[in-house]
């Protein structure tokens, strides 16, 4: 029994043996061969030289040299980066932690190739080597290039559109300015128009501080504005209208407000100035208005006046001052 247990041990492990040296025997690859039909371009490298030691059949119909012509090169040969180029590379590779580079490699038609080297130091019988795999890029970096070209258009195009997006704004901002402030001018007569009297309440209700001082709202008219249209024209009614505006103009202070209404219609607002004050100021008007021979007709006028000593809604005292300027128009 025990010699049989013997027996059958010796078959085991002559079985295991035999598969052992079996399994051996089928995996003992021919690396030369594997290095030489490989369709990537393979290059060995001597490190300290940089001169080729070995390639394949891949590089030779790459670069188009013959393996002789190849073998006799430096790497340099076909490196177009410069020594300080090509160490900046290396260095980029170390700091990003890859193994890989990208270089640009001279065919020997001359044409120029953007190339990615992978490159795996190993030692050989006291010697250092560098085995480089070299996969072409150009179509890559040429898409890449196209991309970051396209890239750059469409962010000095969305610059051009912002800038004339800015321009635009500017330009429109400044013309609501301008017509803005053309709107403040009554073009006939050269002073402020209607469109003023909301600028100026505003002005007024945003004041912060209590208004202590009288203020006076004026309105008036000429007589026989209608009258003077229908006998003499639209345009010596214009001539009047002007006159008028230019009379109340010189006979206020600077600060003072002189608007026109509409029509034949006009308000001062006047600073400082009481009822019996404004009054004195409406007469010397009044007076030097009908004194005028500029027309063959004497320029009259009719007028209300409001005194305020508080903030003034300007449009309710425009309508109490009417109501006093027909007041006088009906006494006549």
């Amino acid at each position: 029994m025990l010699k049989k247990l013997i027996i059958m041990l010796a078959l085991g492990l002559l079985l295991v043996f035999f598969s052992y040296t079996t399994y051996a025997e089928t995996v003992d690859f021919n690396y030369n061969e594997i290095f030489e039909n490989h369709k990537l371009v393979r290059l060995i490298i001597d490190v300290e030289t940089g001169a080729l030691i070995k390639v394949n059949e891949a590089a030779v119909a790459y670069y188009g040299y013959t393996r002789d012509e190849l073998l006799k090169m430096n790497i340099a040969e076909i490196n177009t980066l410069s020594p300080e180029e090509t160490r900046n590379e290396w260095e980029a590779a170390a700091k990003e932690d890859r193994n890989f580079f990208n270089f640009r490699h001279k065919l020997a038609s001359g044409e120029i190739r953007d190339v990615e080297v992978h490159s795996y130091p190993f030692d050989h019988q006291g010697e250092s080597y560098l085995y480089s795999i070299v996969v072409d890029k150009t179509e890559a970096v040429a898409v890449a290039k196209q991309l970051e070209r396209n890239r750059i258009k469409m962010f000095f195009l969305l610059l051009l559109l912002l800038s004339m997006a800015l321009v635009w704004l500017i330009y429109f901002a400044k013309s609501k300015e301008k017509y803005k402030r053309l709107s403040y001018n009554d073009q006939l007569t050269k002073i402020y128009s209607r469109h003023y009297l909301d600028e100026w309440q505003s002005i007024m209700s945003n004041h912060k501080t209590d208004m202590s001082e009288v203020l006076s709202v004026v309105m008036l008219d000429v007589d026989r504005f209608k009258q003077i249209n229908d006998t003499y024209g639209h345009l010596i009614g214009d001539q009047v209208l002007i006159e008028v505006a230019k009379v109340l103009k010189h006979s206020v202070r600077e600060n003072d407000l002189v608007i026109r209404y509409g029509g034949d219609e006009f308000i001062l607002i006047l600073e400082k100035t009481t009822e019996a004050s404004s009054q004195i100021i409406m007469e010397r008007i009044k007076k030097e208005l009908s004194n005028m021979s500029k027309f063959e007709f004497s320029v009259d006028i009719s007028y209300g006046i409001i005194e305020m000593n508080e903030k003034p809604n300007i449009f309710d005292a425009i309508a109490l001052a009417d109501e006093k300027m027909y007041e006088m128009k009906k006494m006549r």
